[in-house]
């Protein structure tokens, strides 16, 4: 029989002020590599990581200006990350230029409304974005948000959506 080695060990900087809350490799077809790792984290950064580069593994690190960072999706055709925050918001970051674009926000919808800026309250953690995840495959551009507020959102990448979802369905409980 063959001997099976075990993968290198990959050591990341100690630079998390907080806990690590999400990670996903980055896959070829989304600009990366088997060692090009992605996290979120408490401290509401969002880092990509070379893995294979243990003497300086950092490649990118981002403040999504959200509040703490709960989860982390990567769609595939697309140099992009996309995050879900403790204040519900879905925000999509570029990571050539890392630009950030705001996708939209779980909102309850007993309270669904404007604020005096007209933009849609209620950013609280009732609403966190506790779940994302990349459709990829034939939709690349889809990716699916679930929340503390009992809703699974369905967002459309490519379309500006004045921050609503394309599909929205309640859940029995919190995701």
């Amino acid at each position: 029989t063959m001997a099976v080695q075990p993968l290198p060990e990959a050591k990341l900087l100690d630079k998390f002020s907080d806990g690590i809350s999400s990670l996903k490799y980055l896959s070829p077809a989304s600009g990366g590599s088997t060692t090009r790792l992605a996290s979120t984290s408490w401290d509401g950064a969002v880092r990509l990581h070379d893995t294979s580069n243990s003497s300086s593994p950092g490649l990118l690190t981002h403040n999504m200006e959200s509040g703490p960072l709960l989860s982390l999706a990567v769609p595939s055709a697309m140099n992009k990350l996309v995050t879900g925050g403790l204040d519900g918001s879905i925000k999509m970051l570029d990571i050539e230029t890392t630009t950030v674009e705001k996708i939209g926000r779980h909102v309850d919808p007993k309270k669904r409304g404007n604020d005096e800026n007209g933009t849609a309250s209620a950013a609280s953690p009732e609403n966190a974005c506790s779940c994302l995840a990349a459709m990829n495959g034939e939709h690349p551009h889809l990716v699916v948000s679930a929340s503390w507020n009992r809703q699974l959102c369905v967002w459309d990448l490519r379309q500006q959506n004045n921050g609503e979802s394309i599909a929205q369905v309640d859940l029995p409980g919190k995701a």
